[in-house]
């Protein structure tokens, strides 16, 4: 769980124990640095900080909202957007079983590398 102002006012966050990046994927070849993704379509689940980085800091990006994840990789697999946001962990997974998808050059753009967060175990309340 990411921490941001509005959560840390409902949950007690502990010390960090993972980090965490988040990427862009898209189909393969398609896009080298982040900014080739203006005015692209990218997808992430709705109400995630992901949504709220993309339309606070790069709001030439057209951001589409799913209730799932996997909804938005099955838009990116017909064509209905151009990208999926999500955090590297998961998104290295689904590129492993999809083979027709890739993501930017992130050693040699460090801009593809679209920002780094910790994250931290919390207990609601406090």
């Amino acid at each position: 769980m990411d921490i941001t102002p509005e959560r840390s006012k409902q949950v007690a966050f502990s010390n960090p124990y993972y980090a965490n990046s988040a990427l862009v994927i898209a189909k393969k070849d398609t896009y080298k640095t982040f900014t080739d993704l203006k005015g692209k379509r990218i997808g992430m689940e709705n109400g995630t900080t992901h949504q709220k980085y993309l339309q606070d800091k790069h709001p030439e990006v057209k951001t589409v909202a799913y209730d799932s994840y996997q909804n938005a990789i099955i838009d990116l697999k017909n064509g209905r957007i151009d990208g999926v946001f999500g955090d590297t962990a998961v998104v290295n997974e689904w590129l492993k079983t999809n083979p027709q998808l890739g993501s930017g050059n992130r050693e040699s753009d460090r801009s593809a590398i679209l920002r780094y967060r910790t994250w931290h175990r919390g207990a609601p309340g406090q």
